[in-house]
């Protein structure tokens, strides 16, 4: 019943958007008739709107990967194309209710063209660069000073990345972009906030040299990884999971690719490496083997020196504040990709206490990544993919 409801959604905006893009190219003095041109769009647009669909509802293949590949950019300019629509419907209604003005001039070839050029051309200069801009890796530093540890260092210079989402939109080149930011910086620690693979190992276009990248990763103590709610075994309706929820089962492949790749996975488990603890949680919402049995803060901190220094890894920026009373000097996450595209970033601020970059609650230090890679639509706009570095100094 959810799926059909959203397919059925999905539909009726899609629906609504074709007729607008009729309407808007109709205007065009082509050299065809309106009836061609209707069809030739309408059938253009069939294509598009059936990728996702066909990308669910098709067994994992070379072609289902090429459909949800194309899928992906779709979603995001039919995102765009949505919102300039119902601009200019809004912008159609408030001039004839509330200002009067004479409805027949929307509906004359001049404004129409105009509009349709005006929005075409947004559109798609947007969606352009998000889609370019979304393989642009940056790096992000942050300073923090902690006070009051045991600890023989007097600094320790970590890497933070998450939001890999390996497969249908991420792959190897993506993967060697971030190996080569995080190696660049020459740093004591990696840590990888969940969300590594996009719902299918079958997904990713070559997982052995992804596998290799990840294992040239360089650090002192080594790189330690949580899982994410995508690390299971879902599928993705334009990006977004619409079914299992916390009964997900995480593939069995993932677990032993990172393992192979020299990966610590911490599921609810502690690392001690010399002065500091590395607590890692299961994700909040998918723990990956069908339960919700993600262990407490509380039962999790007890079997640590709090008299030194305490890092939580996990996916979900969650609880921050309960957190930080619980003695944690640093809590890193990701989950948010900051939004990834505007204006879902203005959501994202409004959801989660801190949605992206840092802050500060009582004596610990909370920093959110925006994340390496996309889910569904591929591109970012108002936001980075990035490598975080993380520049600790005690005192």
């Amino acid at each position: 019943m959810k799926l059909f409801i959203i397919i059925l959604l999905y539909g009726f905006l899609n629906f609504y958007l074709c007729r607008k893009v009729i309407l808007w190219f109709s205007k065009f003095k082509l050299k065809r008739s309106s009836i061609v041109i209707k069809a030739l769009i309408s059938i253009i647009y069939l294509a598009c709107f059936l990728s996702v669909i066909l990308g669910y509802f098709l067994p994992v293949s070379s072609t289902q990967k090429l459909i949800l590949k194309f899928s992906n950019y779709f979603t995001g300019t039919m995102f765009y194309m949505l919102i300039a629509a119902i601009i200019s419907d809004l912008i159609i209604l408030i001039s004839v209710r509330v200002l009067h003005k004479d409805k027949n001039f929307f509906y004359t070839k001049k404004y129409i063209f105009s509009a349709a050029i005006i929005t075409l051309t947004l559109v798609g200069g947007l969606s352009l660069y998000g889609f370019i801009h979304a393989k642009d890796v940056k790096v992000t530093k942050y300073d923090i000073v902690v006070k009051n540890k045991e600890i023989k260092e007097k600094k320790l210079k970590i890497a933070l990345v998450a939001d890999l989402h390996l497969g249908y939109s991420v792959g190897h080149k993506m993967t060697k972009k971030m190996v080569d930011k995080i190696n660049k910086e020459d740093v004591d620690l990696v840590l990888i906030a969940g969300d590594i693979f996009d719902n299918s190992y079958d997904s990713m276009d070559k997982p052995d040299k992804i596998k290799e990248y990840l294992k040239s990763i360089k650090s002192k103590y080594g790189t330690y990884a949580v899982f994410g709610n995508h690390d299971v075994k879902e599928k993705l309706f334009a990006g977004f999971s619409i079914s299992e929820g916390k009964k997900a089962i995480r593939d069995d492949r993932m677990e032993n690719m990172l393992k192979e790749a020299g990966i610590k996975i911490l599921n609810d488990k502690i690392e001690e490496i010399e002065d500091f603890y590395i607590i890692g949680r299961k994700d909040y919402s998918k723990a990956g083997d069908g339960t919700n049995n993600r262990l407490s803060i509380d039962k999790l901190v007890k079997k640590v020196d709090t008299n030194k220094f305490v890092i939580v890894l996990e996916h979900e920026p969650k609880d921050l504040d309960d957190i930080s009373k619980k003695k944690v000097d640093l809590h890193v996450a990701g989950h948010t990709h900051a939004g990834q595209f505007f204006p879902l970033t203005i959501g994202t601020a409004i959801i989660w206490d801190n949605n992206y970059g840092y802050k500060k609650y009582n004596n610990m230090h909370s920093i959110v990544t925006s994340g390496i890679g996309v889910y569904g639509p591929n591109m970012r706009v108002g936001t980075d993919s990035e490598v975080v570095i993380i520049n600790a100094k005690f005192k």
